[in-house]
C-alpha cells in the first residue's frame, strides 16, 4: 500500500526504484490466497508464527508485478535479501538461539553468515542506487548481486538464490488482485 501511496510522486519526478526488502527466510512454496487473508485479521500488536516467511514469498512477486504496472511510468521495483543481520530484533529470540548462530558462525557449520548492518544494508543500495538496476526490475538481490534461478524442488538447505515461483507473472498478478481486494483505501497509480 505505501508503494502505490508514493506512486504519483514518484511518476511526477520522473521514476525511481522500490526496494522490498525481506527478513533471513527462504521461502519454498506460493504464498496461498488463504494465508494471506488469513494474516490479515491478526493484530498489529502480535506477528503470527509463518507471517514472516508469508512476507518473505509477496515481496518477490510484489517486486514483478509492480515493474509490470508501474515500469512505463519510470518506477520499477527490486526485491532484496540483505542476508541474517545481528541487530536488537534478535532480542525478542530466546538467547540459546541467538547464542547457538554465533557459535555456529565462528565453528564454520552455521547455514547462513551472520552480516553486520552495514554489510546487510549494501544490497539494498545497490538495488536502489546501481545504475545496472537503474530501469530494471521484478529481480531478487541477495549479497549485491542479482541471484540465480532455483528450481522449486531445490532442497531446502539450498540457501542462495530465487525459486522460480517467485518470479512466476501469473502469480504476481493473483497476489496484486488479492492485495488490493483486501484493502479499504484504494491505492494511487496504476493498480
Amino acid at each position: 500500500m505505501l508503494a502505490g501511496l508514493l506512486f504519483s510522486p514518484a511518476a511526477d519526478s520522473g521514476g525511481g526504484e522500490v526496494v522490498p526488502v525481506e527478513g533471513e527466510t527462504r521461502p519454498r512454496r506460493l504464498p496461498r490466497e488463504r494465508h494471506l487473508l488469513h494474516s490479515a485479521g491478526h493484530s498489529p500488536n502480535r506477528i503470527p508464527a509463518g507471517l514472516h516467511r508469508l512476507e518473505a514469498r509477496t515481496s518477490r512477486l510484489f517486486a514483478v508485478e509492480a515493474t509490470r504496472r508501474w515500469a512505463k511510468d519510470g518506477i520499477v521495483a527490486n526485491a532484496v535479501m540483505p542476508g541474517a543481520i545481528m541487530t536488537n530484533l534478535q532480542r525478542h529470540l530466546p538467547k540459546e538461539v541467538t547464542d547457538s548462530w554465533i557459535e555456529a558462525e565462528k565453528a564454520g557449520t552455521g547455514a547462513v553468515a551472520m552480516k553486520t548492518p552495514a554489510q546487510g544494508a549494501a544490497t539494498t543500495l545497490v538495488a536502489a542506487v546501481a545504475p545496472e538496476f537503474a530501469n530494471v526490475g521484478g529481480r531478487y538481490l541477495e549479497d549485491c548481486n542479482e541471484a540465480h534461478t532455483v528450481a522449486n524442488n531445490a532442497p531446502a538447505d539450498d540457501h542462495r538464490g530465487v525459486r522460480e515461483w517467485a518470479l512466476d507473472t501469473a502469480a504476481a498478478t493473483r497476489l496484486w488482485d488479492t492485495s488490493l481486494a483486501m484493502l479499504d483505501t484504494p491505492v494511487v497509480g496504476r493498480a
